[in-house]
């Protein structure tokens, strides 16, 4: 298959970022990362915790946020790349559960990433099944967070508090990303200037129609009286011919 058909089956998607949902995302974004600096302030004398669950997700929410700003328009398709180093990040994260949560984890990252890069490519063309893949994690992050607050056995401390507060930020941005992605239009999408039927002249009313029948009933009308009369004036005219042929012959 060739570049040609390749580039016809993709469909192109964008954002504006004059679109409130971007706006909203934006904002969320910034949240994400000021809480991953706050809630990690001070934790930077491991070398790989400081690379992997600090500096990366950082990374990942400043070019998501670049994206968002200046690429939306023309390369949203770039916005793939952080995508794909947050999940990164909660591969490496995921490490320290168990390993059936870990697993799950992993591919459920996997496969998240992965399809978000297949519709920002355009290689699938509809961005709805994004929505309910970033809404299932917000609501399971504010149900596990309101649980992770009643406990009073174990409480969670402010540093891990606020780390999940940035994920969550993480997700809600995504989520907003996904409901303001637009599809561009394609050359055979694009609509084509209506072309005006030729006009037919008919009668506008009924009432014209029968108007122009009964005028012709009334020339058909007159026309036969006229040629009655005619006749009937021709009759006594022959008669008097007739007398005075008599007469004539009788001399």
């Amino acid at each position: 298959m060739n570049e040609n058909t390749l580039s016809n089956q993709r469909t192109k998607f964008y954002i504006e970022k004059e679109s409130i949902f971007v706006r909203v995302a934006v904002v969320f974004t910034i949240l994400a990362a000021a809480f991953r600096f706050i809630g990690c302030w001070g934790l930077w004398g491991n070398a790989f915790f400081a690379t992997t669950q600090i500096v990366l997700p950082i990374l990942s929410n400043l070019l998501f946020l670049v994206c968002l700003l200046f690429l939306g328009k023309k390369f949203f398709c770039l916005t793939s790349i952080p995508v794909l180093l947050g999940a990164v990040f909660f591969i490496v994260r995921s490490v320290d559960y168990v390993w059936w949560r870990m697993l799950i984890d992993i591919i459920l990252c996997l496969m998240g990433s992965v399809f978000y890069t297949t519709v920002a490519f355009g290689v699938f063309k509809s961005k709805w099944p994004l929505v309910p893949l970033f809404t299932v994690p917000v609501i399971y992050r504010i149900i596990a967070g309101a649980a992770l607050l009643k406990d009073t056995v174990n409480p969670i401390s402010l540093v891990e508090g606020l780390q999940e507060i940035s994920i969550l930020c993480t997700y809600i941005s995504l989520l907003f990303t996904s409901v303001a992605m637009k599809k561009e239009q394609t050359k055979e999408e694009v609509k084509l200037p209506k072309i005006k039927a030729p006009k037919i002249l008919m009668p506008k009313r009924k009432a014209d129609a029968e108007s122009t029948e009964e005028a012709l009933q009334e020339q058909k009308a007159e026309s036969i009286s006229e040629t009655q009369c005619d006749k009937v004036n021709e009759t006594p005219v022959n008669e008097k011919s007739g007398e005075s042929e008599v007469k004539e012959t009788g001399e």
